[in-house]
C-alpha cells in the first residue's frame, strides 16, 4: 500500500478513536441544547470549552464528524451502484444507448 495512503488511514483511524472516546466516555453533552454558560473556557466539564450558544464544541465537532462519514460512505455506495449499473448497461447494450451513456 502507497505510504501516503496509510498516512490518510491512520489520520482517519485516529479522529474516529478520538471521537468515539469523547462520544462515549466524555460526559454527554448535546451538540443542540445548551449545556454551559456562554463562552465558556475549556474545562474538565467542556473540554474545548462553550460557544456564544453555551453548546459544547467538542460534541458539536464530534457529531459533524459523524454526520461527514457518514454523508461520504453513502454518496460512495449510491454513486459506485449507479455507476456499475450504467457501466452493465452501456455493456451489454451496446450502440446508441452506450453511446449516449458515454456522454451523459
Amino acid at each position: 500500500m502507497n505510504r501516503r495512503i496509510k498516512i490518510y488511514f491512520t489520520i482517519l483511524l485516529i479522529l474516529t478513536i478520538v471521537f468515539l472516546c469523547g462520544r462515549y466516555l466524555y460526559p454527554p453533552h448535546s451538540a443542540m441544547i445548551p449545556s454551559g454558560d456562554s463562552l465558556e473556557p475549556p474545562s474538565k466539564i467542556h473540554i474545548l470549552g462553550t460557544d456564544d450558544l453555551g453548546l459544547d464544541i467538542f460534541s458539536q465537532l464530534s457529531k459533524g464528524y459523524f454526520t461527514s462519514i457518514f454523508i461520504g460512505i453513502i454518496s460512495a455506495i449510491i454513486s459506485f451502484i449507479v455507476g456499475g449499473l450504467l457501466g452493465v448497461m452501456a455493456g451489454y447494450i451496446g450502440g446508441t444507448v452506450d453511446f449516449f451513456l458515454l456522454a451523459f
